[in-house]
């Protein structure tokens, strides 16, 4: 598996509560629809995501940082009768 995968697992096990993934935005990649999955994941399970240093910066720093939190998933609704 790849890391990008290996990193999918962890979140939908519930194993992994921050995701710190650096990508070069100038640079193009031959697994980006892998990351783009990753990155999703990461939001339907309310995982705090950082792919930035200065996002990374302000979620370390940030005051919450020693809290609990409760992560709500955002598994998806049932469509409305049409």
């Amino acid at each position: 598996m790849g890391g990008d995968q290996q990193l999918g697992a962890k979140i939908t096990s519930r194993e992994l509560d921050i995701l710190i993934f650096f990508i070069d935005p100038l640079d193009s990649h031959p697994h980006t629809a892998d990351v783009q999955a990753l990155l999703r994941l990461a939001q339907v399970y309310g995982v705090v995501c950082a792919t930035t240093a200065a996002t990374v910066d302000f979620i370390l720093t940030s005051k919450f940082m020693n809290e609990v939190h409760v992560r709500k998933t955002q598994l998806a609704q049932p469509s409305k009768p049409k």
